[in-house]
């Protein structure tokens, strides 16, 4: 908890230390903030998306008064977080298809939808969006399910690992 706790108050400052200097640069070279772009900081995006990562419930773009294409990446990002069909997209993504095993892809997905709802703290109608993409209710799966599910991963592996002997 702790060191996600860092990681949220890193993401907020180096937004808003990038900001600042992007205004800085701007008004130094005579341009508005919204026509400057600096090639020498071009993780801007990165850093606005890193920043929508932990502080998705807060409009930082009005907080940190972020110049117009900071702002629209910040949006996007955050759109994307609230988007239960986004989400469900990434997190498909992350676990892949894992070949013709439907008993090895469920325990990896619920395990990255749980971990998504923690890593968010998501709304309640977003955590039944995402556990009714592997056919649980809102609530999530019990610890019988979690439990069902292990045993269906261990039986796929353990029949792969006789099929290859």
């Amino acid at each position: 908890m702790r060191k996600s706790r860092n990681q949220k108050i890193e993401a907020y400052v180096d937004a808003a230390v990038r900001v600042a200097q992007i205004r800085v640069h701007a008004r130094i070279a005579g341009v508005s903030p919204e026509d400057y772009l600096d090639s020498r900081h071009d993780d801007s995006l990165e850093i606005i998306e890193r920043l929508a990562r932990y502080y998705w419930r807060r409009d930082m773009a009005k907080e940190l008064n972020m110049p117009g294409r900071l702002a629209i990446a910040f949006e996007k990002h955050r759109r994307s977080i609230t988007d239960p069909e986004q989400l469900i997209k990434k997190l498909e993504k992350q676990v892949g298809s894992c070949g013709q095993y439907y008993e090895i892809w469920l325990p990896r997905m619920m395990g990255a939808i749980a971990g998504c709802i923690r890593f968010y703290d998501l709304d309640e109608p977003l955590r039944a969006a995402l556990w009714a993409s592997v056919d649980y209710p809102a609530t999530g799966p019990t610890e019988k399910d979690w439990e069902e599910v292990s045993d269906m991963e261990s039986d796929a592996w353990d029949a792969i690992r006789e099929a290859s002997i």
